[in-house]
């Protein structure tokens, strides 16, 4: 070999190690800019960045030095489109950040402002994603039902409405459970808490409202789909 020369050594490629057996890299996913793999967390460690509820075992996450995103799997399926009966002008769709300059948004549900994750319309109507998914009637003290109302029912007089639970006063402009008879109106958050709120009750009754195409309907497509084949015979 002539003195002076430096030969190149070609380094072996990196390959990125392989994942264990039934671990998922979720890639290029709406909910992260990063990749998503499944992690086994402990009860009470990390919340849900969706839904702010807390994670107990599998759940997707990034490997990130100091990332710490993490979400529940089922909040990984939450429906991006849905129809909710409150606002039946248009429909949601599930978007990361709010759209406003402030940061922020108003949840018209319970009235408290968000700045992540939620359903949002053209006409800007927001609601937090639990709040979207809210039973339509529950239980409160072992017997009592109570309706979800989307529009206060009480007339406000001098005197401010309270919540027959906790005793605090109600916003007149959100939404409430309410029992007919007996006139007993409840904050949201009184009347739902243990009833039905977990990660897997929310996709549940989110997947009801996904918007469903008639099947009676055709799209320009199919319509002129079956034009052509008609006018081959």
């Amino acid at each position: 070999m002539p003195r002076g020369k430096q030969v190149m050594v070609q380094q072996p490629i990196q390959k990125r190690p392989a994942l264990p057996a039934g671990v998922v890299a979720l890639e290029n996913n709406f909910f992260h800019s990063q990749s998503l793999h499944v992690h086994f967390l402990k009860p009470q460690d990390h919340k849900c960045k969706v839904c702010d509820k807390y994670i107990s075992g599998e759940a997707y996450g990034c490997d990130k030095f100091f990332c710490k995103f993490y979400i529940h799997t089922t909040c990984f399926k939450l429906p991006r489109t849905i129809r909710h009966p409150s606002h039946s002008v248009s429909s949601f769709t599930l978007i990361a950040r709010s759209p406003y300059v402030k940061g922020e948004f108003i949840c018209r549900a319970c009235g408290d402002t968000g700045d992540s994750f939620h359903y949002h319309s053209s006409d800007n109507f927001d609601l937090h994603i639990e709040c979207a998914a809210l039973p339509t009637s529950v239980i409160v003290n072992r017997s009592k039902t109570l309706m979800l109302r989307y529009l206060f029912p009480i007339h406000v007089g001098p005197s401010a409405t309270k919540c027959n639970m906790c005793r605090h006063k109600l916003p007149n402009n959100c939404w409430v459970y309410y029992h007919e008879n007996s006139r007993f109106i409840s904050h949201l958050k009184c009347a739902v808490t243990g009833n039905g709120t977990s990660a897997i009750d929310i996709q549940q009754r989110l997947k009801t409202m996904v918007p469903i195409l008639s099947s009676n309907s055709f799209s320009t497509s199919s319509a002129l789909s079956l034009l052509s084949r008609i006018l081959r015979f």
